[in-house]
């Protein structure tokens, strides 16, 4: 081998060494939304909102803040899907609307509504998380997890009609009624001490685990557990076919 030959293979190797110890790296930034939609409604006293999320894995999350109007923010990230809003006597529908093929592209919704605000929502797979709303609350997802934080209406109604969980805490309406419903999931409810409800928990093939709450009056089998903890006065009302059943305190 002569020299300029060996010069000439030195060079290649150093080139190959050095792209190999800096492989190309992959572009794995978040795809950025296709659309953003915001709009803001003034709807009075005591409103309702209700707000169907149809794309397969789109999200919604709804916090109560202190405005007499509700604000409705959407990550859109499909090219043939937009936001369709409409009011009429104190009521906000909000729904999607496609044209064309339909698309598995997500839309993900953020809501800031007063805590008065009377809610109904629905989703696919996607997740739903609703704090502070002091008002009815109606959320049902397919397989989707709920996630309820400090809402304490008269009527709470969370149901996954698969393979969600559901999760509460927070404070109990004094008053209130609250149904959560998992085929499969688990449901896990988190109160301090110092709550007061009667509790109905039943499941077909799952368990029930009330870690550390005692209850007066209790009626117990191995897939139904019935009684009252403290005066008694919020009605839980909680079913699953197979999930876990747990209470817990904070």
């Amino acid at each position: 081998m002569n020299q300029s030959t060996y010069v000439v293979l030195l060079i290649a190797l150093c080139l190959t060494s050095g792209f190999q110890s800096h492989p190309r790296r992959l572009n794995t930034a978040a795809k950025s939304p296709t659309q953003a939609y915001e709009k803001t409604f003034a709807l009075g006293d005591n409103p309702t909102l209700i707000l169907e999320n149809s794309s397969v894995q789109g999200n919604i999350e709804v916090q109560s803040w202190d405005h007499a109007e509700i604000k409705i923010a959407a990550e859109i990230h499909s090219a043939n899907t937009s936001v369709e809003a409409s009011s009429s006597q104190g009521v906000l529908n909000v729904k999607l609307r496609r044209k064309g093929q339909i698309s598995t592209e997500p839309v993900h919704f953020r809501v800031w509504a007063p805590a008065s605000c009377e809610v109904h929502l629905s989703s696919l797979s996607g997740k739903i998380v609703v704090r502070g709303v002091r008002a009815r609350l109606k959320a049902l997802t397919t397989d989707g997890d709920i996630e309820l934080v400090d809402v304490s209406g008269q009527s709470v109604d969370a149901t996954s009609s698969t393979s969600g969980n559901i999760t509460l805490s927070g404070p109990l309406n004094y008053q209130g009624k609250y149904h959560l419903y998992s085929a499969m999931g688990r449901i896990n409810v988190v109160f301090k001490e110092s709550a007061s409800f009667t509790l109905d928990a039943a499941t077909g093939a799952g368990h029930i685990q009330l870690d550390g709450f005692g209850l007066a009056n209790e009626r117990r089998s191995e897939r139904h557990v019935e009684g009252t903890y403290g005066d008694g006065h919020a009605i839980l009302m909680l079913r699953t076919v197979q999930g876990l059943i747990q209470l817990q305190k904070q």
